[in-house]
């Protein structure tokens, strides 16, 4: 199962840092390398998981997953002195 960001721009469609981007978010947040239960795509917050294991995406993990795509947005110079704006999909992370 993925989870994943979506990004109206001409680096588009997927949300990705380059390495000396990633690099330097790493400076500041050291918890981006730390191995976690969410398989995160590099320099991205693109997470998946394996679903035979009884693993979803709980509102836990999809909280981290935002907490990461913050943490990596504000070294995207691409972004940088705009305005952004989420939008979520609330589907169901499990019946």
């Amino acid at each position: 199962m993925i989870s994943d960001f979506l990004i109206m721009q001409a680096s588009g469609p997927f949300f990705r840092l380059s390495d000396i981007e990633f690099q330097e978010a790493v400076k500041k947040y050291p918890s981006l390398q730390q191995d976690t239960e969410v398989n995160y795509v590099k320099n991205t917050a693109t997470g998946s998981i394996n679903v035979g294991e009884d693993n979803y995406f709980d509102n836990i993990m999809i909280l981290r997953q935002f907490e990461r795509m913050f943490q990596l947005l504000e070294f995207k110079t691409e972004y940088k002195n705009h305005r952004l704006e989420i939008l979520v999909d609330n589907a169901r992370t499990r019946r």
